[in-house]
């Protein structure tokens, strides 16, 4: 979720052979990423979508979930219902790798 411009996605799947899916909301960033996923030859293993978190299709669970950087774009008052996307994304037993930047102190 919120894969950006592919550095995860694209590593885990050169470095440990995962099927990954990725998202993103950036046109700019899906068809950057779709471009390196073909010149690499990943088509098999990695998929780049462009679509907000709310529509994954949550009928086949992961075994793993990464977010980077998605906390500070959905807000505070939406958490909940981020988290909760998340939860239900995962297998049983499943792990989540979540990365967001925080700020103490303000309004």
């Amino acid at each position: 979720m919120g894969a950006g411009w592919g550095g995860l996605l694209l590593w885990t799947a050169e470095h440990y052979g995962v099927h990954a899916t990725g998202i993103t909301l950036s046109q700019n960033q899906y068809t950057y990423v779709n471009q390196i996923i073909e010149r690499k030859g990943l088509q098999s293993r990695v998929q780049m979508l462009l679509q907000d978190y709310r529509d994954i299709d949550e009928s086949q669970p992961y075994d793993k979930v990464a977010s980077v950087g998605m906390c500070e774009h959905v807000g505070r008052p939406n958490l909940p219902i981020y988290f909760a996307k998340i939860y239900r994304l995962l297998k049983p037993g499943g792990l989540v790798l979540n990365h967001g930047i925080t700020a103490g102190g303000v309004g």
